[in-house]
C-alpha cells in the first residue's frame, strides 16, 4: 500500500465489514491512462462501495454515490475532526446503520436520488448530495411524481448489501 492511512480506515472497519475479499490497487490509471499514485480499496464489489486514498483526500464510493473528504479547500472549525477521522466514521456508519435510498420519478423518468444513514432513533442523516438525472429532452415536466425508497443492510455473513423494499 501506498499510504499508512489505508491500513489505518480498514483496521478501523476490520468490526464491521468481512475483509477477507477486499482488493487493493495501488498502480492506478487516470482517465487519460496516465499513472498516479494512490490505494483504491475494494470493500464490496457488488454493492460499489470503495474508497481510493491519495496524499491529501479520500474519496468513498457506495452503490451509485461518492463523497470527498479533505481539509485543504477549507479551514476546520474547532473541535471538527480531521479528514481521516470523518472517514472512518462514515465507514463505520456505512456498514453497521441501515443506508437508505430514495429515487424520484416523473413518470418512468429517475429524476434524482439521494442516500441516508437511518440512525437508532430512526432519524434519518443525508449523506449525499441530490444526485441529478434530469435532462432537457425526454423530461415531461407534467408527469406524476412518484417515490421508489429502498434499504440497505449490510450483512457481514454474505459479504455484501442487502435491499429490504419500505
Amino acid at each position: 500500500m501506498n499510504y499508512d492511512i489505508t491500513q489505518l480506515l480498514l483496521d478501523a472497519i476490520s468490526l464491521y465489514c468481512d475483509l477477507s475479499c477486499i482488493t487493493v490497487s495501488t498502480e492506478n490509471k487516470d482517465w487519460k491512462g496516465r499513472h498516479y499514485l494512490s490505494d483504491v480499496v475494494t470493500l464490496v464489489e457488488k454493492n460499489n462501495v470503495r474508497f481510493e486514498v491519495f496524499d491529501k483526500e479520500i474519496i468513498v464510493s457506495y452503490f451509485t454515490d461518492h463523497v470527498h473528504f479533505e481539509d485543504y479547500s477549507f479551514e476546520l472549525k474547532d473541535g471538527e475532526p480531521n479528514f481521516v477521522i470523518r472517514v472512518k466514521e462514515f465507514l463505520v456508519q456505512l456498514f453497521s446503520l441501515p443506508v437508505r435510498h430514495m429515487e424520484v420519478y416523473k413518470g418512468t423518468k429517475l429524476i434524482y436520488e439521494k442516500y441516508f444513514f437511518v440512525k437508532t432513533n430512526n432519524e434519518e442523516e443525508c449523506i449525499s448530495g441530490i444526485i441529478s438525472h434530469r435532462r432537457l429532452f425526454g423530461f415531461n415536466p407534467f408527469a406524476k411524481k412518484h417515490y421508489k425508497i429502498q434499504t440497505w443492510y449490510y450483512e457481514r455473513k454474505e459479504g455484501f448489501f442487502i435491499i429490504k423494499s419500505n
